[in-house]
């Protein structure tokens, strides 16, 4: 192998081998991205889900608190019934006393067909919750007040939510709650809630997860937006709220980050390579240089060795006066004057060569 060829070589290792490495890790590090942006939203999501349940939670407060007000009003069923249409989600406001001589049932209802057909189902499952009951009052004195989730029938469970609190009436404690639409809540509540939080910079989004319906988006429902990542609400454990990025999906992100960067390596590695071809043509230049310049010396010095060689033998013949004849001498002299690349030569005396050549 010629010396321009192991140059080449070399060079190329130095410039392209790196750019080699980085392109393979940055395709075998497309997992540990897409993981490393999962973790980003997983973040951003339990923030946002801890806010979401706390909004949630003053809301729930807010109508606790108004409802104690309602049953202790003398105006109850104008009150609740306005209370209940400023606050669409919620489909009955019931209350059933502790002690049952201490005073009567109180509802609250819009539907009255609803209510009808539903009334006896709410009061025999509060009747059945007594270890519940017994555990928020327990908190009520100690002065927390908590809510409790209602079970309901299959029927009514699919499609609204049962809460339970108590509350303190002139006749003494009562067993409250709400029956409320929860895709209503989501919807007419949280939804600007959401709204503010997301500020267009990603989705978020509400899913039913019994048949995994979204029922709420802070995005068209046509949108490419995806959502990645999902956690269930504390107030209603039967949905999730998800986030995701906005307009695009989690693999796209990372393929796009991905082609970024292999675009920008390439465009490194074309300069890279026009670094190479320069460098090593600037190399060969000066290798062929080189060679030529062995070479013409190697050449001269062979042609202008074998003429040295004559002047130094006919100069010894002479000084050495082994010469017989004058003609002898005039024919060795002769030789000198031939020569090409000598100008002139002086003599001296007959039996020495003395004098300077010059090269033509």
């Amino acid at each position: 192998m010629n010396a321009t060829r192991r140059i080449a070589l070399i060079l190329t290792a130095v410039f392209l081998i790196p750019v080699l490495f980085f392109s393979a890790y940055e395709i075998s590090s497309l997992s540990r991205d897409e993981k490393m942006i999962e973790s980003i939203y997983q973040k951003q999501l339990e923030a946002i889900l801890f806010s979401i349940n706390q909004y949630s939670d003053d809301l729930i407060g807010n109508w606790v608190a108004r409802t104690e007000n309602l049953l202790m009003s003398e105006n109850l069923q104008a009150g609740g019934r306005e209370f209940m249409m400023v606050n669409t989600p919620l489909k009955l406001v019931f209350s059933y006393p502790l002690q049952s001589e201490s005073g009567r049932s109180k509802f609250i209802y819009l539907d009255t067909a609803f209510f009808l057909s539903h009334e006896p189902e709410f009061a025999a499952r509060v009747a059945a919750q007594q270890e519940e009951i017994a555990q928020l009052v327990k908190y009520k004195k100690s002065g927390f007040q908590k809510t409790a989730v209602l079970p309901l029938s299959d029927s009514l469970r699919t499609a609204y939510l049962g809460l339970m609190f108590v509350t303190e009436e002139e006749t003494g404690q009562s067993i409250t709650g709400f029956i409320l639409d929860p895709e209503a809540f989501v919807e007419d509540l949280m939804g600007p809630r959401l709204q503010q939080i997301s500020e267009n910079q990603f989705l978020l989004s509400v899913t039913r997860k019994s048949d995994q319906q979204q029922i709420y988006s802070t995005q068209l429902r046509d949108s490419t937006s995806s959502v990645i990542l999902q956690k269930d609400l504390w107030l209603i454990p039967d949905y999730s709220i998800g986030i995701g990025p906005l307009g695009t999906s989690l693999s796209k992100i990372v393929r796009e980050r991905t082609t970024t960067n292999l675009i920008l390596l390439l465009g490194m590695a074309v300069v890279l390579l026009v670094a190479v071809f320069l460098a090593f043509r600037s190399v060969r230049q000066e290798v062929q240089l080189v060679q030529n310049k062995a070479e013409f010396v190697s050449n001269v010095s062979h042609e202008i060795r074998t003429p040295l060689a004559l002047i130094s033998m006919f100069a010894e013949t002479l000084e050495m006066g082994r010469v017989p004849t004058e003609e002898k001498k005039k024919e060795y002299y002769s030789y000198f004057v031939k020569l090409p690349f000598l100008v002139d030569f002086r003599f001296v005396s007959d039996n020495a060569v003395c004098g300077q050549g010059v090269l033509r």
